[in-house]
């Protein structure tokens, strides 16, 4: 039987973080919540088909490359002091100072409009 895509997914993260997959995060037992620890990061990792805010980074995406800049999605929730900021995976890790990705899979332009960059 193949391997669930979600489970795919947190190996990937982990691998590109230089991180470890926290097998059971979810469950009783398990030594941290975390789908993923990484240099002291705390890792949450989803799959979504369709998701507003893939959608709104995507959008960015493909202005932001028309432009020549690097996109930056910065979501404020109503009625509260919270801020999301939300960046593609190798901005993250070159900010962050952690892991390296391998080849990108997917993304580009088409990639973009499904918010995929």
């Amino acid at each position: 039987m193949p391997e669930k895509a979600w489970k795919v997914d947190e190996r990937k993260v982990a691998r590109w973080l230089g991180g470890q997959r926290v097998g059971l995060s979810g469950g009783r037992g398990a030594f941290s919540r975390a789908d993923v620890l990484a240099d002291g990061w705390f890792v949450e990792v989803k799959r979504r088909a369709v998701s507003p805010v893939a959608k709104w980074y995507g959008e960015a995406h493909v202005k932001a490359k028309q432009e020549g800049k690097r996109p930056v999605l910065v979501l404020h929730l109503a009625r509260s002091d919270s801020w999301l900021v939300v960046v593609d995976l190798d901005s993250f890790c070159a900010l962050a100072g952690v892991g390296a990705r391998g080849p990108r899979i997917g993304g580009g332009e088409a990639g973009a409009q499904r918010g995929v960059p």
